[in-house]
């Protein structure tokens, strides 16, 4: 019912760079159960073989997703029904690449 948890970026701000790694703050809209919010996640990004590794974590509080979201304690979990966790930890690591437009051409 509903397949897509997604995170669309809106900007990249306070970017630092040291060495070869950026660090700054991803703000853009979070959306879960068709349900939207705004967010910023702390991003790291820095070169590897094939492309860039790509790190990003946020945080939630649990009666969000229960109020906010319409997620249930049970489809939570026995840590949220017994009030044990009062956030959750999202986190992301992807590998961007550069697509070869030559890719597939003889």
């Amino acid at each position: 019912m509903y397949p897509d948890i997604k995170f669309t970026l809106d900007s990249l701000v306070d970017m630092r760079r040291n060495g070869d790694t950026i660090r700054g703050t991803a703000m853009g809209v979070w959306t879960l159960r068709g349900k939207s919010k705004p967010i910023s996640a702390a991003v790291e990004a820095y070169p590897v073989t094939g492309g860039t590794r790509v790190f990003a974590k946020f945080r939630l509080p649990v009666m969000e997703l229960i109020k906010d979201f319409g997620v249930s304690r049970r489809a939570m979990g026995l840590g949220i029904m017994l009030n044990i966790w009062k956030t959750l930890f999202v986190g992301v690591d992807m590998l961007m690449r550069s697509e070869n437009p030559l890719a597939g051409t003889d």
